[in-house]
């Protein structure tokens, strides 16, 4: 059975593409939102992937994606509150943690 093999640059690529569907999509999700909640989830998610964008492009070319998810995590927590924030920022730090020695230099 062939496998797909996923590199830290499909990676970055893959989270840039989520970040500008997120952008495409605000107001939407705030209007979601709003039904149940304060209506900002949308302003956070963008405001979350943009930190996303910045810190994985800031890595060295060589970082794994055990690298870019703890990144990410950190990035998304560190510019984003409320629940969220907390939550899909420990899910992808927890990913790479998961992953950390098994894909380095991809």
């Amino acid at each position: 059975m062939n496998q797909a093999t996923i590199t830290a640059r499909d990676l970055r690529q893959m989270l840039a593409f989520v970040g500008d569907a997120i952008t495409n999509e605000e107001a939407r999700l705030n209007a979601l939102d709003a039904a149940i909640g304060d209506g900002d989830h949308g302003i956070t998610m963008r405001v979350g992937f943009n930190a996303i964008h910045t810190r994985v492009s800031g890595l060295p070319t060589a970082a794994g994606i055990d690298a870019v998810l703890r990144e990410a995590g950190m990035a998304f927590m560190g510019a984003t509150g409320g629940a969220i924030g907390v939550l899909f920022g420990k899910m992808l730090m927890a990913a790479g943690a998961a992953l950390e020695g098994h894909c380095h230099g991809r």
